[in-house]
């Protein structure tokens, strides 16, 4: 999975094998270089979300761990467990400074996004499992699909 931000290209390695940073090429020809690489608390198959000049890895099958990266240097700012029963397949998403994450049995963790420090802003349960997606944010609102149906959520 890749990502983009701040000029450059952020990639995980399949099955929680590390994040990588990658300055791209400068010219026609040329090698994109590896800038740095973390290998803690990896994904296994979720995107890392660059967002608001950070960028945050979600390993959320073996350790249940969100960490806030620099993105220039790879070095961590903070990291902290999300917990629950269900394993986590999404991608965080991030929208109005909140990182969102949604597991396979429903259960949803608000995150502050950036910050000195892990911080759980809210938590709460949909009673409808098998959900393999992200959370998709769009003009105000959180759309949220399960197996069976799409929810949209907003003011």
């Amino acid at each position: 999975a890749l990502g983009t931000g701040d000029g450059r290209i952020f990639g995980t390695r399949h099955k929680h094998n590390g994040v990588f940073a990658l300055e791209p090429p400068a010219g026609e020809g040329e090698a994109a270089k590896i800038l740095w690489e973390f290998d803690e608390a990896a994904p296994d198959c979720g995107t890392p979300l660059y967002y608001d000049g950070k960028l945050y890895v979600f390993d959320g099958l073996r350790r249940k761990a969100v960490t806030c990266l620099d993105p220039k240097t790879g070095k961590a700012f903070w990291q902290g467990r999300v917990g629950g029963r269900s394993p986590w397949w999404s991608s965080p998403t991030a929208a109005g400074g909140k990182l969102y994450l949604i597991n396979e049995g429903g259960e949803i963790v608000v995150l502050q996004a950036g910050g000195a420090e892990f911080k759980v802003l809210f938590e709460t349960q949909i009673a409808e499992p098998d959900i393999q997606s992200s959370i998709a944010i769009s003009g105000g609102r959180l759309f949220i699909r399960t197996a069976q149906k799409l929810y949209c959520i907003g003011k």
